[in-house]
């Protein structure tokens, strides 16, 4: 699906996904454009601490078991503004964690990076559990707001029909 900027898509994934006062988790240092789609939409963040291979996988648990989160948004490939890579192994665990405590990862994705630095989407891994997003705004030029949206295939139908509410395109 494309959508007017990974904001859009953002945006958009909390509104299927959550209800308001609904818990969503984010790295600890974040885009910004996500806490303006947390409060138009009403849910409540919690900020989970990073390490030097990504999200502190305690702390992840821990909010898990205490607060039943819906949803995490993190940019692994190049985290957004540390540039933190996940490991493959972070990446693993964090699948492992959404299925195990039953939440959706958002992953926003970066593709301006090098080659050798670059991995393979989470979303490959776990189609069913992770909304890939990625826009021409991070590679081309930032006021180019076109994106796109990789959706599980029980949320394509929601998805769709939530952008065709925000917009025509």
């Amino acid at each position: 699906c494309f959508t007017q900027g990974a904001q859009q898509g953002i945006f958009t994934c909390l509104q299927i996904l959550t209800k308001e006062n609904d818990y969503v988790l984010h790295e600890e240092l974040t885009y910004p454009g996500f806490h303006r789609a947390v409060e138009a939409n009403g849910v409540k963040p919690l900020s989970v601490p990073l390490t030097l291979e990504g999200l502190d996988l305690t702390a992840l648990e821990s909010y898990c078991k205490q607060y039943r989160p819906k949803l995490l948004y993190i940019t692994p490939n190049i985290q957004n503004p540390t540039n933190v890579h996940y490991s493959a192994l972070q990446k693993e665990k964090l699948i492992n964690l959404s299925q195990q405590y039953n939440f959706y990862i958002i992953e926003d994705d970066v593709n301006y990076c090098f080659s050798e630095d670059w991995s393979l989407p989470m979303q490959q891994k776990a189609s069913e559990r992770i909304f890939y997003l990625s826009s021409l705004s991070k590679y081309v030029a930032g006021g180019l707001r076109v994106a796109f949206a990789i959706v599980p295939k029980l949320f394509q139908h929601a998805f769709n029909a939530n952008i065709h509410s925000q917009c025509w395109m």
